[in-house]
Order: structure tokens, then C-alpha cells, then sequence
């Protein structure tokens, strides 16, 4: 119940439902506690300089109270702020995206004055399902196609070099020839090219920039630079 409840509020206050398993809650515990514990120190300090004034020395205990009470709102402040116009801690569920991620690794999500670019990891809210996470190929106005012969990708008339795939990329049912990206919207596939639902397929399809809840700047888990 306690965690259905920490999880219910992580919803609401953050946006994106499926993004918050347990053990990105506690990841959050840790980096709040982590936030209080800094602010209870530096209310402290102030405090004690208050206190230490002949006129406050009576009110030391009232002071004291005081300082934990900012403390504690300052501290809930900071991560409200923090994780709502900052940064974002997403986990990866599901292999679409190897070998570049793995499944179960933890990203830090920058989401702030966010603007898609060729190349990027970004995290997709779907609202009611499950949200994606993939790379950006093409941006509005861009011609895409897929040499299925090759198993290359071809943006805008030359073939894509795309170090991070691994695989070969092949159209599927739902795509052939051409597409032109429209205007507010990229175009994203799985580095996993034979094992993502992505832009290729109809039930995703080209995905609105509003959609895109940022881009994945940094592995917490493994720690490390994304790869």
C-alpha cells in the first residue's frame, strides 16, 4: 500500500505513468534524502548563527524546529523542481534498443528547453501504454526509405552510416518506399533494428516532438557515459 501510494503520487506529480517502477521510487528516496540531508546542514548552520545571538538563545528548541520545518520544504521544493524541469531517471525495459542499452539499465533523462536532434536517445510517452525509448533518425521534412537489400537506412537520398546498429534494418509490413516526415514530428527506430516497434510500424509511426519527454544524456546504471 505505502508503495502503491509513493507511486501513485510519482504519477501524478511527473506525468509519464509507465516510466516509475520500484525501484526508480527508491532511486528517487535516496537522491530526497540525499537533497534534505543537504538542506538540514545549511539551515542548521543558519540557525545556529541565529541562535547564537543573546536574544534567541532563550528560543533554541522553537529555532530548532524551525530550521528542520524549512528544511523539509526546501528540500521537497528542490526535487519538485529538480524532476520536473531538469532532469528525469527512466529505466529501459526490453531489448529494442541493444547493444547500445540494455534492458534493466537506468538513464538520466534532460528534458529541459529539450529540442530533438539526428541521433538521439529519447524517451516517448505514450500515455496508456507503455513509453518507448529509441533514437531519432529524421526530423520534420526529411525523406526516409529502407534498402532492404542493404538492411541500410536512406535519409534524404544517402545511406545513413549508424555505428550503434548492429543489426540490419529491414522495412516490415507497414513501410515501404519513401516517407516524408511531417511537420512537428521525427521519425525513431530501436538500435535493435530486427527486434523494435518503432516508425516503421503503423501502431507507432512518425511521433510528435510534444510527445518526447527528453533525451537520455547519461547510464546511471551501469554508471557511465550512453554508449
Amino acid at each position: 500500500p505505502l508503495y502503491a501510494a509513493v507511486l501513485g503520487n510519482a504519477r501524478r506529480l511527473f506525468g509519464i505513468c509507465p516510466l516509475f517502477s520500484r525501484r526508480i521510487v527508491l532511486y528517487w528516496i535516496r537522491i530526497g534524502y540525499t537533497i534534505f540531508g543537504w538542506c538540514v546542514t545549511v539551515m542548521t548552520a543558519m540557525g545556529k548563527r541565529r541562535r547564537d545571538k543573546p536574544a534567541d538563545r532563550k528560543n533554541g528548541l522553537t529555532a530548532a524546529l524551525y530550521d528542520w520545518i524549512e528544511a523539509a520544504v526546501l528540500a521537497i521544493a528542490c526535487i519538485v523542481l529538480v524532476f520536473t524541469f531538469l532532469v528525469r531517471i527512466v529505466g529501459v525495459d526490453g531489448v529494442s534498443m541493444e547493444d547500445t542499452l540494455q534492458d534493466g539499465d537506468r538513464l538520466l533523462l534532460s528534458s529541459l528547453f529539450y529540442t530533438p536532434e539526428r541521433g538521439d536517445i529519447v524517451v516517448i510517452n505514450r500515455y496508456v501504454e507503455e513509453p518507448l525509448i529509441k533514437r531519432v533518425i529524421a526530423l520534420e521534412g526529411d525523406t526516409v526509405g529502407i534498402d532492404a537489400e542493404a538492411g541500410r537506412v536512406v535519409l534524404n537520398g544517402e545511406t545513413l552510416e549508424e555505428p550503434y546498429a548492429h543489426y540490419p534494418t529491414f522495412p516490415g509490413a507497414d513501410f515501404s518506399g519513401e516517407v516524408t516526415v511531417p511537420e512537428g514530428c521525427v521519425f525513431v527506430l530501436g538500435d535493435h533494428r530486427t527486434d523494435s516497434k518503432d516508425s516503421r510500424s503503423a501502431e507507432v509511426g512518425f511521433v510528435r516532438v510534444e510527445d518526447i519527454v527528453g533525451k537520455a544524456v547519461f547510464s546511471l546504471w551501469p554508471f557511465g557515459p550512453i554508449g
